[in-house]
C-alpha cells in the first residue's frame, strides 16, 4: 500500500507569541519568517485577513520559504445532524476553499469539541454511538470533498481502532481509510 507521510515540524501559529510591536497586519509575515528561521516546514493556519487576495499573498510567502500550511476542516462533525448539516456543509466548503487558496495539501479536524463530555472519554455516550456518529459525519465529508484535491475519507472497514481504549470505552475494531489525489492511501491508525 502506498502512503503519503504528512509528518512535518512546525508550530501552532495562533499560540506562538508574536512580539507586541508587530502590528496585526504584519503578524502572518512575522510568523512565516519565524517558522523559516526555526527550520520549520509546517505552520498551523494562523489568523489572517480572510480575503482571497490575502490568501494568495500568504501562499506566495509560504512557497517562497518552503513552508507547508496546515488548515482545519471546520464543520465536519455537524454534518450528521439535520439541525446543523447546512451550517456544517457551508463551514467545510469554506475550509476547502481556504485550504486550496493557501496551497494546503491536507486539512485536518479533531473530534470531541475539546470537552470530555463530547469525547470518546464520555461516561454518558457509548463508544459504539461515537463511532456511528463519527462514520456518518466522515461519509458526508467525503462526498463534499470528493474531487477537491484535498485528502478525504473514502471508505470504512473492519481492521483496526481509531480510538485508544480507555476504562470507559474499550477498543472497537474499525478503521477509516483516507486517500489523496497524490495517489496515496493511509489510515489514521497507521
Amino acid at each position: 500500500m502506498d502512503t503519503y507521510s504528512s509528518m512535518r515540524i512546525g508550530f501552532l501559529a495562533p499560540s506562538y507569541p508574536v512580539p507586541a510591536v508587530i502590528q496585526e497586519s504584519g503578524r502572518i509575515d512575522w510568523l512565516i519568517d519565524k517558522a523559516h528561521e526555526l527550520g520549520c516546514s509546517c505552520l498551523d493556519r494562523p489568523r489572517i485577513n480572510d480575503t482571497p487576495e490575502e490568501r494568495r499573498r500568504v501562499r506566495s510567502l509560504l512557497e517562497r520559504e518552503g513552508i507547508e500550511i496546515e488548515c482545519s476542516a471546520r464543520g465536519v462533525f455537524d454534518l450528521a445532524s439535520p439541525e446543523s448539516k447546512r451550517r456544517g456543509r457551508s463551514e467545510l466548503e469554506a475550509s476547502i476553499t481556504t485550504a486550496s487558496e493557501l496551497g494546503a495539501g491536507i486539512i485536518r479536524t479533531g473530534y470531541g469539541k475539546l470537552t470530555v463530555a463530547t469525547s470518546r472519554y464520555s461516561r454518558e455516550i457509548p463508544i459504539a454511538e461515537h463511532l456511528a456518529f463519527f462514520t456518518r459525519c466522515l461519509v458526508e465529508a467525503a462526498e463534499i470533498m470528493e474531487g477537491t484535491g484535498v485528502p478525504s475519507v473514502r471508505d470504512s472497514s473492519i481492521s483496526a481502532t481509531p480510538f485508544r481504549s480507555s476504562p470507559v470505552n474499550p477498543p472497537v475494531p474499525t478503521v477509516f481509510t483516507w486517500s489523496s489525489r497524490r495517489g496515496g492511501r493511509t489510515s489514521p491508525t497507521g
